[in-house]
């Protein structure tokens, strides 16, 4: 990976943050990006789409096995959700149901 000489400032003239890009089209690239993006002040609205890819593209397989890994892990993640979701509703239920036997 290549390390940036200098942090560039976005379109406010804010330094910006190193991030990584999750999306399927670009996995685990580096870039950085404004702290205002799609960002909501209250009322006000500053959005600022400022972004700079500071690595190179990764290959065809890399980004297969990428999002191959991805959908793993999301696939785990949504399976552990469930099952919270089953115990947690679960539980409701044997405390409705001991309430309504009282």
């Amino acid at each position: 990976m290549d390390q940036p000489n200098a942090i560039p400032v976005c379109y406010y003239e804010l330094p910006t943050t190193p991030r990584i890009s999750w999306p399927n089209k670009n996995p685990g690239r580096n870039f950085f990006g404004c702290k205002n993006y799609r960002y909501s002040y209250g009322f006000r609205n500053i959005y600022c789409y400022f972004f700079n890819w500071f690595d190179h593209p990764i290959s065809l397989r890399a980004r297969a096995v990428a999002i191959g890994l991805l959908r793993r892990i999301r696939s785990k993640e949504m399976e552990k959700r469930r099952e919270r979701m089953r115990w947690f509703f679960g539980s409701v239920a044997i405390v409705i149901m001991v309430c309504i036997m009282k």
